[in-house]
């Protein structure tokens, strides 16, 4: 708990500040939907992530925060199933707060507690099982790890998102998972169901769980045991699976969901684009640059610490290697992961936060590879742990340091200037921003040009509209008026 406190401490000056840089548009795209839900129901928009707000000058504005259009000019997120908004919507509005940057992150801080906390309960249960004498100082690493790198203190704190709080599910899944395998029970197989239920409900990163533990099934067919939590998976899965085909075909049918998925795979993973397959250079770099701005040093002590213990292996046959839990705890914290990195190649070497699933195996790694160290070996590695954590720190004030209040500043500019009746557009170097939209509470099109703008207008039945020019930080340069 005191440590989590200082890694609040250390996140605060960053907390509720105007959204802004890395990545936060994934926070402000959650809270364009759950404003847009608060003003006009989440039952009456289906449950479903919409991004267009109520006015009628809002609607059939394409952005990049959905793409799939309802007959009434209403657009729709549908990229991934929709609980990881649902969730904290939920949640905070039955505690009596309105959509804010503030209640989100503290969700987001909570999660985080919550994922601390399952993998110190996991690791102390692999540690357990092998016999360890001190199994809570081994938990006590990996919980440590999975608080302190750049990419866990500021993803669980500015950065929310379903891959967010898909981590949760994920690590209960695991943890439930090894449950099973130490000693099965009713409570504990539908715990495991409902835990990839709302996995699959929020990421697809629940069908690559149900998949990994379907393969780890195959080739432990003779255990009953772990034949029926495959099973169980699998029926959580495909629930969750149903339930989102049939609430995202309310919004333009099944073939429109369907074409807007299988583009939105293709642009994921880079198959098309041959500057961003497996083929390119650069991407793989990305990829790289990812982990390294994420883990740090981290990932260095990490495989010194195992070549330790593949050395003492190698010169001792007789030393005694992982058990069946450790392999399955293992397996499971690292398979889903990479698969979604292979399937979703693109999507991985484009965002950083795809690297935040890896938390989960290097901070179980991490705490397994702590317990099997003899004590000469174990000040070692404690040592360079302590010091690859606190420059993990510097390296997380570092990335985050640059502060800008420009998408706040525009964003209440065009809620203060434009009218009802007017439709809101930007003149921007790139794509118009999240963060913009929501401080604005409009929607916002992209001018392309007067043609295109003045069909727009009269689509919408406006008055006119408003063109903002923005600079590459997104502050605004100036405004003029489009007469239709």
């Amino acid at each position: 708990m005191l440590l989590f406190g200082i890694s609040i401490a250390i996140r605060a000056p960053f907390l509720n500040r105007p959204l802004d840089n890395h990545h936060e548009w994934l926070t402000a795209q959650t809270l364009v939907i759950h404003s847009i839900w608060y003003q006009r129901g989440i039952a009456a928009c289906g449950f479903n992530p919409i991004v267009t707000y109520g006015l009628a000058a809002d609607k059939n504005i394409i952005t990049p925060m959905g793409k799939i259009r309802a007959a009434n000019g209403d657009y729709y997120y549908t990229s991934q199933p929709p609980f990881g908004y649902i969730l904290p919507y939920l949640v905070l509005t039955s505690l009596g707060f309105q959509p804010g940057v503030l209640p989100l992150q503290i969700f987001n801080l909570v999660v985080h507690f919550l994922c601390v906390v399952l993998v110190f309960l996991i690791i102390e249960m692999l540690a357990e099982q092998r016999g360890a004498k001190r199994a809570d100082l081994a938990a006590f690493a990996g919980a440590v790890v999975y608080i302190f790198t750049p990419a866990t203190l500021w993803f669980h704190s500015n950065v929310y998102g379903f891959e967010i709080l898909a981590q949760v599910f994920f690590l209960s899944g695991i943890y439930l998972f090894l449950r099973l395998l130490r000693k099965p029970s009713a409570i504990l197989y539908a715990g495991l169901a409902a835990t990839v239920f709302c996995m699959s409900y929020t990421e697809a990163l629940g069908v690559l769980f149900t998949l990994t533990l379907v393969v780890y099934a195959f080739f432990h067919f003779g255990d009953r045991t772990v034949r029926k939590a495959a099973i169980v998976a699998a029926a959580g899965t495909a629930a969750a699976l149903c339930l989102t085909l049939v609430q995202y075909s309310q919004i333009a049918g099944l073939d429109e969901l369907v074409k807007r998925l299988a583009g939105t795979y293709t642009a994921r993973s880079g198959l098309l684009h041959s500057n961003r397959g497996f083929s390119s250079i650069e991407a793989w770099q990305r990829v790289l640059s990812h982990y390294a701005d994420g883990f740090g040093w981290l990932l260095l002590v990490a495989v010194m610490a195992a070549a330790v213990i593949l050395g003492k292996k190698l010169l001792r046959p007789a030393t005694p290697g992982f058990g069946k839990m450790e392999k399955a705890g293992l397996w499971l914290a690292i398979a889903p992961a990479m698969l979604h990195h292979l399937i979703f190649f693109n999507f991985t070497s484009i965002h950083d936060y795809s690297v935040l699933k890896d938390a989960v195996f290097i901070s179980i790694f991490t705490g397994t590879l702590f317990y099997y160290l003899d004590s000469g070996w174990k000040r070692v590695f404690g040592t360079a742990l302590v010091c690859s954590l606190a420059l993990s720190v510097g390296q997380f004030w570092k990335i985050n340091g640059n502060l800008s209040d420009c998408c706040k500043k525009t964003g209440e500019l065009i809620a203060k200037t434009t009218k009802e009746d007017e439709v809101v557009f930007v003149s921007v170097p790139e794509e118009s921003c999240a963060q913009v939209v929501y401080y604005a509470g409009r929607n916002i099109a992209e001018f392309w040009g007067e043609k295109d703008a003045r069909e727009l207008i009269r689509k919408n039945e406006a008055k006119r509209g408003i063109i903002f020019e923005l600079d590459d930080d997104n502050c605004c340069k100036g405004y003029r008026y489009l007469e239709d």
